[in-house]
């Protein structure tokens, strides 16, 4: 009961307190003249130590958990099965990218019913604009921030991106899945809420909490199942990537 007390609270304040905290601590970072990036704009150096403080609170966060969860026998069973997780890594890729193609196929259909709710508003003399703000709105916060720190310097910003994703893992499949009640399903609830997390405009969070119910699925029956971290990673990190591209598309 107190473990469970101590990851929910861990994760309201991770999730949805410091992170607009942490924006603005590196927005002041950013402008105060630091030698971090020198090269590179405001708009760049701000993103990129956003995602380095977020990237170790992140860390702690993880450390501490696996400490009060998972026991040393799962660091060793990861370690000792490295082999046959180098081989799974390849099925995730694929895995990686079907989630992307069932997330954009599901985002499709919730970007028409959003479009028709817009049309039937408006001709009840109602203004709706809901497709196009949360297209618009998907494209800024978080989103905005991963992919202008990759932009500002791709390898620190991916390698920032899969220690987040391997964090969001370790955390959604293995460790509240062991200690929260519903065990898998309530952790994958807790993951699709989280995308509306460190967000102005919650609208913003929907495509993200589509691509989130998918995995939640997929990679969740895959942990309980295989109990191995590196394809899951890969997964994730794949279908991500291959969203965004698909999105810019």
């Amino acid at each position: 009961m107190i473990i469970t007390a101590i990851a929910l609270t861990l994760y309201v304040g991770y999730y949805f307190v410091s992170k607009p905290f942490l924006r603005k601590l590196s927005n002041a970072a950013a402008r105060s003249g630091l030698p971090i990036l020198a090269n590179a704009t405001i708009a760049e150096r701000q993103a990129t130590i956003q995602m380095s403080l977020v990237v170790a609170a992140h860390l702690i966060m993880v450390c501490f958990l696996s400490l009060l969860v998972l026991p040393r026998q799962w660091w060793l069973y990861q370690a000792s099965h490295l082999g046959i997780q180098s081989i799974a890594v390849l099925l995730a890729v694929l895995l990686g990218v079907g989630e992307s193609v069932a997330s954009g196929v599901l985002a499709e259909m919730l970007y028409t019913v959003l479009g028709w709710i817009d049309k039937r508003r408006e001709q009840l003399s109602h203004p709706s604009h809901l497709a196009v703000e949360m297209v618009e709105a998907s494209a800024g916060g978080w989103m905005k921030t991963i992919r202008v720190s990759v932009e500002a310097n791709l390898i620190v910003g991916v390698a920032l991106l899969t220690l987040q994703l391997a964090c969001e893992e370790i955390i959604f499949r293995f460790i509240f899945p062991r200690c929260l009640p519903g065990h898998m399903w309530t952790a994958g609830v807790l993951f699709i809420i989280m995308q509306f997390s460190g967000l102005k405009r919650r609208i913003g969070g929907v495509f993200a909490a589509v691509g989130a119910t998918v995995m939640a699925v997929s990679q969740g029956y895959l942990a309980t199942r295989a109990d191995f971290l590196a394809p899951l990673v890969v997964a994730h990190l794949v279908m991500f990537l291959s969203s965004r591209t698909l999105s810019n598309k």
